[in-house]
């Protein structure tokens, strides 16, 4: 699962007081219309419920990359002449909140906003929101695609996975060009003023390699059959809503990929541990002077460590479909240890049918059992209060892999002691023979926004297409809107609603 981002939120800004254009008369007043627009959608995004902001996850892809076509014409223009400052003005300076520093450091709190100068400091806080934003859709996605109305045999044939895996190397493209870009200049000499955690260039580096294991897992897990069947028997009421397929998976699930499939899927698990890996190397000295929210520090962890425990998981099922049981055991194994320990046990009295997957699995629905969800949505039963999935239903967490992985490892030592008696290799020796990895996605350069002709023409005109009437409502002066307040925490100063149906 992709990492939960939280979105940045921005103060107002009025490009009309620092720049100035013969040539394209309105196109400061139409860069501050549109950032006026994006940080009333973050605002109000901000305050939506989680199943609400991911129904709204589009729209602030689609303000951010309109804005963001409008600030890059704005740098194009400056660097070619069409623009100028104003003279006795000073440079441009905005504000951003960070979302991915810690609680506290040199005296300031996550709340507080870091300001910046120039279009550059901008420019590097647009694309990434925008990037956040694919990997928010992403989720979203995922979790239709894991809930019990879509989650069946035949959700491998599901369009949710391949769009969620675009919304993911999106979003590694935007991190590696923001990579290209000429970095924001930091004050000097005064270490809280240096650039913010979110765009510095360590951290950009990390978001890229986290967002590239994470489109390298989903290719896995489009025919992985377990954390399917965690979603259709973990969740209460789904024996009720999918009977059909609760049966079939519990008696008889999907063959899991074996052979020259399953060495590739380990593979792939393996490159996207590789991944987590130099995403937690990039940042480690970030991480040692406690710079970086302690939410990302314990994903990279985690799915570092899924990941590498899934790729054993595939090896020893291969093992264990061509008879080597013993084999298939020191593999599941193997995986433990790097998952790094054991769940509860929630039946301990009852050693007999713990041990086999299904009754596991079974057991685990049954003592999860409430009342059904009054909500309308059938998907949101798949969300908690936080809008994530559950840990046992989350594929891409720690426990979810260690009950799948505790599950196969007490249904194969049942046989293994009755009846094959094949001697488990120790763990050690197998970590030589981990294979390597192996990609399946590499990131493309991405093309940056960019404003149409039609749109241009308008700017050389003097005009302001399709926002006439909400800069007509405009305190140009400020910055500010109707109705908006700088504050984001309390009060009802964002409700305002943009014409046009921004809202």
């Amino acid at each position: 699962m992709p990492f939960h981002f939280t979105l940045p939120t921005t103060s107002t800004v009025s490009f009309s007081q620092h720049y100035t254009s013969p040539s394209y008369p309105s196109l400061p007043l139409s860069c501050t219309t549109h950032r006026g627009i994006l940080r009333d959608s973050l605002k109000a995004h901000k305050r939506l419920s989680p199943l609400a902001q991911g129904a709204n996850i589009k729209h602030i892809i689609n303000v951010t990359t309109e804005y963001i076509s409008y600030l890059q014409f704005l740098q194009e223009a400056l660097k070619s002449g069409d623009v100028s400052l104003i003279p006795t003005t000073p440079e441009i300076e905005t504000e951003w909140r960070p979302t991915l520093s810690s609680s506290t450091r040199f005296g300031i709190t996550q709340s507080e906003r870091r300001k910046g100068k120039g279009l550059e400091y901008e420019v590097f806080w647009a694309y990434s929101t925008l990037a956040y934003a694919h990997t928010i859709q992403a989720r979203a996605l995922l979790m239709e695609f894991l809930s019990p109305t879509t989650s069946s045999p035949d959700s491998a044939a599901s369009p949710l996975l391949p769009q969620a895996t675009n919304h993911v190397l999106t979003s590694a493209q935007i991190f590696q060009y923001l990579l290209t870009l000429t970095p924001p200049i930091a004050t000097a000499g005064v270490e809280k003023n240096s650039i913010p955690v979110n765009i510095c260039e360590p951290m950009l580096s990390s978001l890229a390699s986290i967002s590239l294991a994470s489109a390298t897992l989903l290719a896995v897990l489009r025919t992985d059959p377990y954390p399917t069947y965690l979603a259709i028997t973990g969740l209460p009421g789904s024996k009720k809503n999918n009977d059909i397929y609760s049966k079939e998976y519990l008696y008889s699930p999907p063959p899991p990929p074996t052979g020259v499939k399953a060495m590739l899927y380990s593979r792939l698990c393996i490159a996207a541990s590789e991944h987590a890996v130099r995403a937690q190397g990039v940042i480690s000295n970030l991480i040692r002077t406690g710079a970086i929210n302690e939410e990302y520090v314990r994903y990279l962890e985690d799915l570092k460590r899924v990941a590498k425990a899934r790729g054993c998981r595939f090896l020893g099922v291969d093992a264990e479909a061509q008879g080597r049981l013993g084999e298939g055991l020191g593999w599941i194994q193997l995986g433990k240890e790097f998952l790094g320990g054991t769940i509860h046990n929630s039946f301990p009295n009852d050693d007999k049918e713990k041990k086999t997957l299904a009754s596991r699995m079974e057991k685990l629905r049954l003592s999860k059992s409430p009342p059904p969800p009054t909500s309308q949505s059938s998907s949101s039963s798949t969300q908690n209060s936080a809008g994530v999935l559950p840990p046992n239903l989350d594929p891409c967490t720690v426990h979810s892999e260690l009950q799948t992985i505790e599950g196969l490892d007490a249904k194969w030592s049942k046989t293994n002691d009755k009846l094959i008696f094949e001697k488990v290799p120790a763990t050690n020796s197998l970590v030589s023979k981990i294979p390597g990895g192996r990609e399946i996605h590499d990131i493309k350069a991405y093309c940056p926004v960019k404003l149409g002709n039609e749109s241009i023409n308008t700017l050389r005109r003097g005009g302001i297409e399709g926002t006439s009437v909400y800069s007509q409502q405009q305190d140009w002066s400020s910055g500010g809107y109707p109705g908006s307040s700088d504050e984001e925490d309390g009060g009802k100063g964002s409700s305002y609603q943009v014409p046009g149906g921004y809202y």
